[in-house]
């Protein structure tokens, strides 16, 4: 393991007693990327966001009771204040002042609550198809579901209504079936389940904590954003959405940019969950121009 703490390669963070695990790639301006704190951990993104890295020095974190991370987390201590403490206490390992800081999913939701408390140390926000708990929807149109829907997609489906939906979650007894279950539903996360697969691949080594999905899962519902703060919040942000995203609905990210003073919104109309994967060449340009500072009077205004 590296000893400077922003030199590439791995690094072990200890923290409250935990080892906090975090990967550096790249040059440029600091950009610390979050998982979700459910468990998936930091691998699918180091190999599918790692065109980040040629414009950005990129810091990927495995969460506490992340997959693959050194070692278990105390079951207290899996919820968004936690990971946002942890957050702050890599932010100030790293010796950065502030930093950009990016989300994906319930990582977003984890972003957004620690710019709310921390905003002076983030120079910008990025939010990739957010988790927004809390937050109402517009109520705007989306795209009309595909019939019939791809057979991938239709088959994830009967397999989550025969389980009784997401609820499922809270009936898993082992590791093994939290990442069976997960395995199932990822064309969920797609429009075109044929994009999938650098993410299904990242993931084929990876066995999730049942324990961590849970707790965690269960706590977010006392955590929910609170607007009148985020209406407040005078951090840039650029916030990415996709139009086919079945389970951070687009809605709730358009009234999350309406209503945030520096907020600007990204859509993407051929994507799902994971834009980067889906429309690769417009996210990336796209993403750059919204967070380097040549792009920032254009990207923000």
């Amino acid at each position: 393991m590296n000893t400077t703490p922003t030199a590439p390669g791995e690094h072990i963070l200890t923290t409250d007693g935990v080892d906090i695990r975090y990967r550096v790639a790249g040059r440029g301006p600091l950009l610390v990327v979050h998982p979700p704190g459910w468990g998936i951990g930091a691998t699918p993104y180091t190999t599918t966001l790692s065109r980040l890295e040629d414009a950005f020095t990129v810091v990927y974190p495995w969460p506490r009771g992340a997959a693959g991370r050194p070692a278990p987390a105390p079951d207290a201590q899996l919820d968004i204040p936690t990971f946002v403490t942890d957050l702050e206490t890599l932010r100030a390992h790293l010796g950065a002042d502030e930093c950009l800081i990016a989300g994906h999913s319930h990582g977003g939701l984890i972003a957004l609550h620690y710019a709310l408390r921390h905003p002076r140390r983030v120079s910008r926000l990025l939010l990739l198809n957010a988790q927004l708990t809390g937050v109402p929807s517009d109520g705007g149109p989306t795209p009309p579901a595909e019939t019939p829907e791809p057979p991938r997609i239709a088959e994830a489906m009967r397999f989550l209504a025969e389980h009784g939906g997401l609820d499922a979650l809270f009936t898993l007894q082992t590791d093994t079936e939290a990442t069976a279950f997960l395995t199932h539903l990822l064309p969920l996360y797609f429009k075109d389940p044929a994009a999938m697969t650098p993410l299904a691949t990242a993931l084929k080594p990876l066995t999730l904590s049942r324990r961590t999905l849970q707790k965690v899962t269960a706590s977010d519902a006392n955590h929910p954003l609170p607007m009148n703060a985020v209406a407040q919040l005078q951090v840039p942000t650029v916030i990415v959405t996709g139009l086919h995203d079945r389970f951070c609905p687009v809605g709730q990210a358009r009234f999350l940019a309406a209503r945030m003073p520096r907020a600007r919104l990204l859509e993407f109309e051929q994507s799902g969950h994971f834009p980067w994967l889906e429309e690769p060449d417009a996210f990336f340009t796209r993403v750059r121009a919204a967070l380097l500072p040549a792009g920032r009077d254009a990207a923000l205004a």
